[in-house]
């Protein structure tokens, strides 16, 4: 018995030891990020769609949005103003103009803004999806996008193909009245303008980002399409549309006033006249199929 005895501070190292591991085991495995889901996009005189945009992801779970203001001249302002305040919203300035005639140099300042992005985000947020304020993104069977990603846990990014939507004949979007409640036209499911994609990422897994629609992850780590089959780089450039378990309504033209005032001008800007035909042509385009689906949000959403 004594014998035993002699064993027994032993035995309380080696049990305190073990507690200590267990602790340690699950501080590793706890998450410890502020957010789970997080926004991060870059916008330029879009007051009259920030708030519905806003509300409508909040209503599908995200839970903070990192901003980057373009040279606004708007009223952006007043209307991100009450989001600021509660921390909702995180609002930096983006200043930087790009080169008449080359639409490439806008992407550059685009993905410089998403890179300054990924540096706030990581550590904070667990997921951060890259997209437009004209971009909607809602699953087809879960009831909000967190819920979507917990069969993703493994994955370092998804992409989701969008929908492009016309101006759907609509002049101005009436004040009383949602964008996706009066936007319902659309562009053919299967077109090759929606084999485009965006992306929800884990920050951290990131290494570089240098395109608004993909980004570059560390070798070790591998990104998926909704049906996690994991995909190159450009991989949306040649395979099919997938919108069977998630996807994005992408409001490319807004209303009629927005479409001729601000879209094709910020395009002429970038290009030349045949740039202003093609716009015109995709706006066509957009205008040819009815779809409505993203309405079983409306009355959440006008509460």
């Amino acid at each position: 018995m004594n014998d035993i005895k002699k064993y027994f501070p032993l035995f309380r190292l080696m049990s305190v030891f073990a507690l200590c591991v267990a602790i340690l085991i699950l501080s590793f495995k706890k998450d410890h990020h502020q957010y789970r889901l997080s926004i991060l996009a870059i916008f330029q005189n879009e007051e009259r769609f920030l708030k519905e945009w806003i509300d409508f992801h909040r209503l599908l779970g995200v839970e903070h949005f990192y901003l980057f203001n373009h040279l606004s001249t708007d009223s952006y302002l007043k209307v991100l103003q009450p989001y600021i305040q509660t921390g909702l919203v995180e609002l930096f300035d983006w200043p930087y103009e790009s080169q008449l005639g080359n639409e490439a140099d806008w992407v550059r300042i685009q993905s410089a803004a998403y890179r300054a992005g990924f540096a706030k985000a990581t550590g904070q947020t667990k997921w951060l999806a890259m997209i437009d304020t004209d971009e909607f993104i809602f699953p087809q069977y879960q009831k909000n996008i967190p819920e979507f990603l917990n069969d993703y846990e493994d994955c370092s990014g998804i992409l989701i193909n969008w929908q492009v939507f016309g101006t759907s004949g609509v002049k101005r979007i009436s004040e009383d009245s949602l964008m996706i409640e009066q936007l319902i036209l659309q562009s053919p499911p299967q077109h090759e303008v929606n084999t485009y994609c965006k992306s929800i990422v884990r920050p951290e897994k990131v290494k570089y980002c240098n395109d608004p629609h993909t980004v570059i992850y560390y070798p070790w780590t591998y990104a998926v399409d909704p049906d996690k089959k994991i995909f190159p780089w450009k991989f949306h450039a040649s395979r099919p549309v997938k919108l069977d378990k998630i996807r994005i309504n992408h409001y490319w033209s807004r209303d009629e006033e927005f479409f001729y005032k601000d879209k094709l001008a910020r395009y002429e800007k970038w290009g030349n006249i045949e740039r202003r035909e093609a716009c015109l042509k995709r706006n066509d385009l957009a205008n040819q199929i009815l779809n409505t689906d993203i309405h079983e949000w409306i009355p959440a959403l006008r509460q």
